[in-house]
């Protein structure tokens, strides 16, 4: 009895299914339209704007890598105790300091 049943289900689930048209659901009408409200435009700026400066940190943090090294090899070569640059050190500090 209980696999009759079951069997009835399935092949009522199957006839059912057949029936269904397909294209209606598939196929909207050309003329339907979607509104987007002006918030959910406004997250997706945010959000683009959001990807766009986390890129920009990862390169930041790139480039100051590099200087940080460019001028560990300066100091290593004595770049920086000329005087020529240690002029212009100085001059950069008294400047930063409100001195002149």
């Amino acid at each position: 009895m209980k696999i009759n049943g079951i069997i009835q289900g399935a092949y009522s689930k199957d006839i059912h299914t057949k029936n269904v048209d397909n294209k209606k659901k598939n196929n909207p009408k050309s003329n339907d339209k979607i509104e987007i409200s002006e918030e959910a435009r406004n997250l997706q700026k945010s959000t683009t704007l959001q990807i766009k400066a986390r890129n920009s940190i990862r390169e930041i943090d790139e480039i100051k890598n590099s200087r940080i090294e460019e001028i560990r090899k300066k100091l290593e070569n004595g770049f920086y105790f000329k005087n020529e640059v240690s002029k212009i050190i100085v001059e950069n500090i008294m400047k930063n300091l409100g001195i002149e």
